[in-house]
């Protein structure tokens, strides 16, 4: 009831706060055609699916690389063990059965080495999330959103060349945290994904209006 005798006239939140009320005072219209009504609403539908698809690539991609990439950190932490310790357990072909690399040293250096990665992987995101949010508004959401997945992918390519080069300090892959200032890292990518939905979505369908 008081939405409809609000002289406001309007919920948007760009609306602005001092308005004349006869304005705003909502004037009849004749009815758009249904075939021009679906076809307004086909791009921001499509834009959405594209979207949710293109997160839901990018997270499961995500999650399937964290189990070879812990193993790897493990064989290559656990083949160091053991070349100071007992190069008896090392095989052939330079590597460690996995079963021998469950000893406490080695888990506790992989721990120590994943606790710091993921306290330097938060640092650009509460640093640059107001600054690239104002940048977002300033310039757009949909360069300031590329620039994110460039540094995701900059920082996941680090860490693969670290890894491939077996002889580096597995701490080098702490400096991939450096990426993420391209843009954000991957909190501001998540809320500038959601933002960008926001944006898409016409006003009357981000909520659903239960009357009594």
């Amino acid at each position: 009831m008081l939405a409809d005798t609000s002289p406001r006239g309007s919920f948007e939140e760009g609306a602005p706060l001092l308005v004349d009320p006869e304005s705003t005072t909502p004037r009849p219209s004749s009815p758009a055609p249904l075939a021009k009504k679906e076809q307004q609403s086909k791009p921001w539908v499509l834009l959405v699916v594209l979207v949710y698809l293109f997160i839901a690539i990018v997270d499961v991609g995500a999650f399937l690389a964290e189990p070879p990439k812990t193993r790897i950190f493990e064989a290559t932490l656990c083949l160091r063990y053991y070349e100071e310790n007992d190069p008896s357990k090392i095989g052939s072909d330079g590597s460690v059965p996995e079963g021998l690399c469950k000893v406490d040293e080695v888990q506790q250096k992989l721990a120590m080495i994943f606790g710091w990665q993921d306290m330097f992987d938060a640092i650009p995101g509460l640093v640059l999330a107001v600054p690239v949010g104002a940048l977002a508004d300033k310039w757009g959401r949909k360069w300031i959103f590329v620039f994110s997945l460039v540094g995701l992918q900059l920082n996941s390519a680090w860490v693969l060349l670290i890894c491939y080069f077996r002889s580096l300090p597995l701490q080098l892959t702490w400096f991939s945290s450096a990426f993420y200032f391209i843009g954000g890292g991957p909190i501001v990518a998540s809320a500038l994904g959601i933002t960008m939905l926001s944006d898409i979505v016409p006003p009357e369908k981000r909520y659903a209006l239960t009357l009594p």
